[in-house]
């Protein structure tokens, strides 16, 4: 067996039994890119509606990091603000109610 697949092993391991999203959250050099980016880019996933929010749990079944959605649909900042969330957009795109909107960062705002 080569390295190859001893690491392909590995990380095959480390999504199914230690960490949730091992990979995608936390080794993944393109999902640190999009984290990176997305921190400091113009656009922020706003949950504009929360008060609509119906509980239905599609935007948690479909974003790759649910936690960060958990903040924004409670009381305080209504802003995306973790640098997990890479601005896919599947919230926005699965929300019954259109909770959640792509808004243009501002002072006010952040």
């Amino acid at each position: 067996m080569g390295a190859g697949w001893i690491l392909i092993l590995l990380v095959f391991l480390l999504d199914l039994v230690l960490v949730e999203h091992g990979w995608c959250g936390h080794l993944c050099p393109l999902g640190a890119t999009y984290g990176v980016i997305g921190s400091k880019s113009a656009l922020r996933i706003r949950a504009v509606k929360r008060e609509a929010c119906t509980h239905c749990m599609d935007c948690f079944n479909v974003c790759p990091e649910a936690d960060i959605l958990k903040q924004p649909l409670k009381e305080g900042d209504r802003n995306v603000m973790s640098r997990d969330c890479i601005s896919c957009g599947r919230c926005i795109e699965v929300c019954p109610e259109k909770v959640f909107e792509f808004k243009v960062r501002s002072s006010k705002q952040d």
